[in-house]
């Protein structure tokens, strides 16, 4: 299997604006395909940092999905066979002996590489939150000479060992983020005027400091930088979103899902979506919600000063209480019966500012020729017809959830 290229493209196709994480992502694959056909094969360890909700977690599930092609039934869902996950708040308490984290961690990784045949994925994710010295657990198997030992619990006398050369183990952290966004604010606001080794010496500094404090040791291939997400960054991020709801429903619920431009563009600004704004001053960086909708491509001008606005949780905001969530809870609300033959249109109302639900016969769409219009955007017919034949069901203001 070409692992760099298969994931490089499921990456792509469901993560947005973050091209830095997919390059290096794409390179340490790449590398990492080269070192199993040598004679003395290492796993690839990849660290994966930046702020919450830029996509960490998502990409490593990704492609994790993406190298590990048979799926299994974990209770009433589907996940890659191989794929094992830990989570750092699972091993946070202070008050445990860091003795028994490393063990139990061994114990769960062991019995997965010997089910799985040593083919696996690892995703440990918020590392930033364990009890030094618990990643201790992974050096062996993330060493110059990958094998994990195990002595089981009920008989430390025997020895169990197994290779790990071919296990893909992903670190997922916010550690160094603060230094990124620096960095990012001095360069202009713009990702792609980022130095690569600049950004990168930055990003390996605070992780080697963490890692020291983790004991972890400094055993990682690559470094992989999720940059904040923009207000520009979160529509590209609704856009994709959009259109997996669409298409997740189609034939059930509608035949497709279609929001105009107007609609896309409202629901990434205030109140759907938080930004902070950070800029540059003489004793260092500052930080200041941001006022009114929309805050631009990231950039604004304030005392002088330009700050960059970022979405404070990232595309998290979009689902967890956020547009998408006041979007669906609407079309619930109001759309049913469902009408699995017609188009569920989504538009802001240019004179009152609401937002209107209608049902559209799907030729008013496709205009008889099945693709005039794509998703997402009203083909030049429906435009033309003004609506007509099309059922207006609802009109008023998405409700944010409260608390």
């Amino acid at each position: 299997m070409d692992f760099s290229e298969t994931a490089r493209r499921a990456v792509q196709a469901k993560i947005k604006c973050q091209d830095r994480a997919l390059t290096a992502i794409t390179t340490g694959l790449s590398h990492w395909e080269m070192t199993l056909m040598k004679d003395h094969p290492r796993p690839l360890v990849l660290a994966f940092t930046g702020p919450t909700g830029v996509g960490k977690t998502e990409t490593a599930h990704v492609i994790a999905r993406a190298i590990l092609p048979k799926t299994e039934l974990v209770g009433s869902g589907k996940r890659p066979r191989g794929l094992l996950v830990f989570r750092g708040e699972d091993f946070a308490d202070r008050r445990a002996n860091v003795t028994s984290y490393i063990d139990v961690i061994k114990a769960s990784l062991f019995k997965h590489l010997e089910r799985c045949q040593g083919h696996a994925v690892v995703i440990f994710d918020e590392v930033q939150k364990v009890v030094p010295g618990t990643l201790d657990a992974l050096a062996e198997a993330i060493s110059e000479h990958p094998t994990l030992t195990y002595y089981p619990a009920e008989d430390p006398r025997v020895i169990h060992r197994i290779d790990t050369s071919h296990v893909v183990f992903f670190l997922i952290s916010d550690i160094g983020w603060e230094d990124m966004l620096a960095l990012l604010v001095a360069h202009g606001g713009h990702a792609a005027a980022l130095p690569p080794h600049l950004l990168s010496q930055r990003v390996k500094a605070a992780l080697d400091a963490q890692w020291q404090r983790l004991r972890c040791g400094k055993m990682i291939d690559t470094v992989v930088p999720f940059l904040p997400l923009s207000q520009a960054d979160m529509r590209e991020v609704l856009d994709v979103k959009l259109t997996e709801m669409s298409e997740e429903h189609a034939g059930r619920l509608w035949a497709r899902l279609e929001t105009t431009e107007e609609v896309r563009a409202h629901l990434v600004q205030k109140p759907f979506v938080k930004y902070v704004g950070y800029g540059l001053e003489d004793e260092g960086e500052s930080e200041d919600e941001g006022e009114g909708g929309g805050v631009g491509e990231g950039k604004d001008c304030r005392a002088g000063k330009e700050v960059y606005w970022y979405a404070e949780f990232g595309a998290r905001n979009l689902q967890t209480g956020g547009p998408l969530h006041a979007l669906e809870s609407a079309i619930v609300e109001n759309m049913k019966p469902w009408r699995p033959l017609e188009v569920l249109d989504v538009r802001l109302n240019g004179q009152t500012g609401e937002t209107e639900l209608r049902w559209c016969p799907r030729e008013t769409w496709m205009g008889g020729k099945g693709g005039e219009g794509g998703a997402g955007t009203a083909s030049p017919l429906w435009e033309e017809a003004g609506a007509t034949g099309c059922d207006l069901r609802w009109a008023g203001d998405l409700k944010l959830k409260v608390g």
